[in-house]
């Protein structure tokens, strides 16, 4: 079976992967569907430091869902 879906990734949340967690956590509770990119670095080190994107997850969607993700981010705080 063939996929013809065109609609594009976006990322919507760059972060540590237990962050990464939360937030895709947070968007499949509002049914919106979302995979972490770059995890495989941060199993290999998990306490290098989130610097200079070294040791960084990201959260994609679908850029459908860009706007209702953007609204869910709003209420997402970490370090505050």
């Amino acid at each position: 079976m063939e996929h013809n879906d065109k609609t594009k990734g976006v990322m919507i949340f760059n972060g540590a992967l237990w962050e990464c967690s939360i937030v895709k956590g947070r968007l499949n509770d509002a049914g919106i569907e979302s995979f972490i990119l770059n995890t495989t670095y941060t199993y290999l080190l998990p306490f290098e430091n989130v610097v200079d994107g070294i040791g960084v997850c990201k959260v994609m969607i679908s850029e459908n869902d860009q706007e209702a993700a953007s609204e869910i981010m709003k209420d997402i705080k970490f370090g505050e």
